[in-house]
């Protein structure tokens, strides 16, 4: 009785051991002393992409492994029999009976009897999907740290508090090597420090002090910063030559205005007819402008626009002191800045309306007004309180300093608007002439 009992008992026990063999995850598969196999689990099969009958008494080694990793896995395995191993672990491939072939990783339990080798429990677990994705991985990473170390520009990875995680061997050009500037914040190296990881051009403190004026990229990777330093330091340098260049370009410009003014000056003072000294005197007052704006170009920051409302206030006070009137000249100018094709014009039409304002008028008071309106457009307003013009008279006139200001409204493309019920009223709209390259 009892033994039926222990009977039943182990029957129980081998059909719940049958039956985890059954629905293991892995394979496993159970080879005698020669490497023969004598049982193979569903899961080995599915693997193995055999029927049972097909793999049961095949020799593991001679039929599933590839003849290029056949003759290393045997040694091994014969090796650590040898050595009287229990297990050891290890990937390799197999070749199915549909002759395609899968990444395994295997754990090898080696059995003995009384010291005597017997066979082996191999349980295996197929990896293939996970091991192309991991080598793809691997070789995307190599591209990348190639690309990384390559690059002709500076690479740094930040973290969220831009701490330099990485940099590749490009930051030579700030005369540090990768190691020295990992661990440091990212703002330690920047004149221009940053809170936030925005493109734009920077100025770099390179190791000697001196600045690098760089173009920087940033581009998020998870929780990475990828930083990229292009050196335009040569370009600003190139671009300060210039600037130095066209300020000097201005400044013989304004000398020699200056220069045909002064020759003009001596022509006048010799000739005793009025009215050539008359124009004479004219043509001096517009150059003279033309000197004024070239000087304001020349001290300007930016060589191709003029602070309106300084040149304007200027060119009224040398045309007063030229002629040392009494008249009250007020002005309200806009604080904007205009390009020379605009700023030109502009001020040869004050130079020839305040210049007639003092010569002829009569006037003892005028106003110059120029306005920025909706749209972007501009608004030139002059007044004065003299006898005033006509718009029929101003189109009569053969003077040259009306045929010059109609000339200039046209080349502003502007609309003229004048009143004279007590005195000079004169409004031009228009607006920025467009910059004209010359080069």
């Amino acid at each position: 009785m009892e033994n039926r009992k222990l009977i039943k008992r182990a029957n129980a026990e081998k059909r719940k051991a049958e039956l985890y063999l059954e629905i293991a995850a892995w394979a496993i598969i159970l080879l005698d002393d020669k490497g023969r196999i004598r049982y193979i689990n569903p899961r080995g099969l599915e693997i193995l992409e055999c029927a049972e009958e097909d793999v049961k008494g095949k020799n593991w080694f001679l039929n599933f492994i590839p003849a290029d990793e056949r003759p290393k896995r045997e040694k091994r395995y014969l090796d650590h029999i040898k050595r009287g191993e229990k297990s050891y672990a290890f990937t390799g491939s197999i070749i199915t009976c549909k002759g395609n072939r899968k990444i395994i990783h295997f754990i090898a339990r080696l059995l003995y009897e009384e010291g005597e080798f017997k066979g082996a429990l191999i349980t295996g677990e197929d990896i293939t999907e996970v091991y192309h994705m991991s080598r793809k991985l691997e070789e995307s990473e190599k591209r990348y740290m190639s690309i990384f170390k390559a690059a002709p520009n500076i690479i740094i990875s930040l973290d969220e508090d831009f701490t330099i995680q990485d940099c590749n061997s490009m930051v030579k050009i700030l005369g540090y090597k990768p190691h020295e500037l990992k661990g440091k914040s990212f703002n330690d190296i920047l004149e221009d420090k940053i809170a936030r990881p925005i493109p734009g051009e920077y100025r770099i403190r390179r190791r000697d002090k001196s600045i690098l004026y760089a173009k920087i990229n940033f581009s998020r990777l998870k929780d990475e910063i990828i930083t990229i330093i292009e050196d335009i330091t040569p370009l600003k340098e190139y671009i300060k030559e210039r600037e130095l260049l066209l300020r000097e370009i201005h400044h013989r410009v304004k000398n020699n205005l200056q220069i045909i003014s002064s020759l003009l000056g001596i022509q006048e003072r010799k000739i005793e007819d009025p009215k050539s000294k008359g124009i004479l005197s004219s043509s001096r007052d517009r150059i003279k402008s033309i000197s004024l704006l070239h000087e304001h170009l020349y001290q300007s920051e930016d060589l191709a626009k003029v602070k309106i409302r300084d040149y304007i206030k200027n060119l009224t006070s040398m045309i007063i002191q030229t002629y040392t009137t009494d008249i009250r000249i007020e002005t309200d100018i806009d604080d904007i800045t205009l390009n020379i094709e605009t700023s030109l014009p502009i001020g040869l039409i004050i130079n020839e309306l305040l210049t007639n304002t003092i010569k002829h008028a009569n006037a003892t008071r005028a106003k110059i007004q120029l306005k920025k309106e909706a749209g972007g457009g501009l608004r030139l307003h002059f007044r004065d309180d003299g006898k005033g013009l006509r718009m029929d008279e101003i189109k009569k006139s053969k003077g040259l300093g009306w045929q010059l200001i109609e000339s200039l409204i046209d080349q502003l493309g502007g609309k003229l608007t004048i009143k004279s019920k007590k005195g000079l009223d004169f409004t031009v709209t228009f607006k920025e002439l467009t910059y004209k390259k010359r080069y």
